[in-house]
């Protein structure tokens, strides 16, 4: 279905289509919250469709909050919020 989608989508825009399916088993790492970031930043860049659906959006904002609130002052806690400020500023 996902790739019927974006076979539509993306022919009617013209546009590439992203999906980054986040759940709640997925355990945080620096080199994890680097890779979300540059796929953020690259849709961004390309003018690409990010689809995400709500579910995965709520489990990264509690993935957040978890990693700050074990150790707000580590690399990844930082990291991750710096990720979650940039999506809900663009």
């Amino acid at each position: 279905m996902f790739r019927l989608l974006c076979r539509a989508l993306g022919g009617l825009t013209n546009r590439r289509i992203l999906y980054l399916p986040l759940g709640r088993s997925l355990r945080p790492n620096p080199g994890l919250t680097k890779r979300i970031c540059d796929l953020l930043v690259e849709c961004m860049e390309i003018g690409g469709i990010f689809l995400c659906q709500l579910e995965h959006i709520l489990s990264f904002k509690l993935m957040v909050l978890e990693t700050v609130s074990t150790s707000p002052s580590s690399s990844l806690s930082q990291s991750l919020l710096r990720t979650q400020r940039w999506l809900e500023g663009n």
